[in-house]
């Protein structure tokens, strides 16, 4: 049978304490013949590896299996990052590498991500999970700085995630070419002459699907329901500029950074400083 290119690929984030959230969603998820989903676990601890290979193929309907390196996704599965190892896109293939040694956390979340983002572009989605009530309250940094930062599309109860993202699949399998905005161009142009105004920056020389998805991501967020609602905050909010100026310019790696590690890191490259001797050479 030949291979099916996905037209997108879900990237399912989660920790030792979200398992049953991640049950959850995969168990509700649809066979999607334009997307691939892979499932990264970013702390230790759990089922091993062989067990939730079981139980995900248990209870999705998609069909699951380990990453193999080199490995291209394909449309309609589900694949498992083995443990301990790092996804590293190149072009349309995923190929698996041994996490580098220094300060970051290994595996390295941030890492894999930007780097998936690179291949992927606006095909990437990432679904981040923190654990259901109390379960998995050990490990929510990285979905607290997204929800602080505001570069969201939607921020769900677990229950609701797989409604929404079998939701957004069947949106991006109707949009015909880029040309496709979502909303009139002249609403557009008064938004981008708003927020030119408001933070300085002219943001008519971006891709206008670029605008339009950030956009529409405050929109969904926000729950104004009318794009009108939305330009009159926009208006009359430099707070909400602010934001909307932040999605836009956001890096995948800030994005997803966890505070305390670079915080860890400064205290660490400030010893090494301090007790450095003159004239010696520093090695950090």
């Amino acid at each position: 049978m030949a291979s099916r290119e996905p037209g997108s690929l879900v990237v399912i984030v989660a920790s030792a304490g979200s398992l049953q959230t991640l049950r959850l969603l995969v168990s509700r998820l649809t066979p999607d013949p334009t997307a691939a989903f892979l499932v990264v676990r970013h702390a230790g601890g759990g089922p091993s590896p062989e067990d939730l290979l079981q139980t995900l193929a248990a209870c999705s309907p998609l069909a699951v299996g380990q990453l193999q390196n080199g490995e291209t996704p394909e449309a309609g599965t589900l694949r498992l990052l083995p443990e301990g190892l790092e996804v590293d896109a190149s072009g349309p293939h995923l190929h698996l590498r041994v996490p580098r040694e220094g300060f970051r956390p290994a595996p390295c979340i941030d890492a894999m991500l930007a780097s998936l983002a690179a291949a992927w572009g606006p095909r990437l989605i990432v679904v981040m999970l923190s654990g259901l009530g109390a379960d998995g309250a050990l490990f929510t940094g990285m979905p607290s700085a997204a929800v602080q930062l505001g570069g969201l599309a939607a921020v769900l109860e677990p229950a609701a995630i797989s409604g929404w993202l079998n939701q957004q699949l069947r949106k991006r399998g109707t949009i015909e070419s880029d040309d496709d905005l979502g909303l009139p161009a002249e609403m557009l142009h008064q938004i981008l002459v708003v927020l030119q105004e408001r933070t300085g920056i002219d943001f008519s020389r971006y891709k206008g699907s670029t605008v339009c998805q950030q956009v529409q991501r405050r929109l969904a967020l926000l729950k104004l329901g009318d794009m009108t609602n939305y330009l009159t905050m926009l208006e009359n909010d430099d707070q909400e500029a602010e934001r909307l100026k932040a999605n836009l310019l956001v890096g995948v790696t800030r994005f997803f950074r966890e505070p305390a590690t670079f915080a860890a890191l400064a205290d660490a490259v400030k010893a090494q400083m301090e007790s450095h001797l003159p004239g010696q050479p520093l090695r950090v």
